[in-house]
């Protein structure tokens, strides 16, 4: 299997949220994910990576510059950013 079948399969929250995202997605809706722990950014940005899902991510090691960029990019009309990964650590 690929590694994208076994991050969503051994994972029941990953397989819920996978269909979640697929319909939102295909519905051209954008999405905000919020995580305290970046560990598990690091996860949802390998899932969005292996999706061919552009994103931006925040966390405490973003700094002010590319902040305000992303946070500019993704309110854009028409963004080509489909999720924003957010922590506030």
């Amino acid at each position: 299997r690929t590694r994208l079948a076994r991050l969503v399969r051994d994972c029941g929250k990953m397989a819920v949220l996978d269909k979640l995202l697929m319909k939102l997605h295909k519905e051209g809706h954008r999405v905000l994910i919020f995580s305290l722990f970046t560990s598990m950014l690091d996860i949802l940005q390998e899932y969005c990576e292996l999706k061919g899902w552009n994103y931006a991510r925040l966390d405490g090691s973003t700094n002010r510059v590319q902040r305000n960029i992303d946070i500019r990019k993704f309110n854009a009309k028409d963004s080509p950013l489909f999720i924003y990964l957010i922590s506030s650590v």
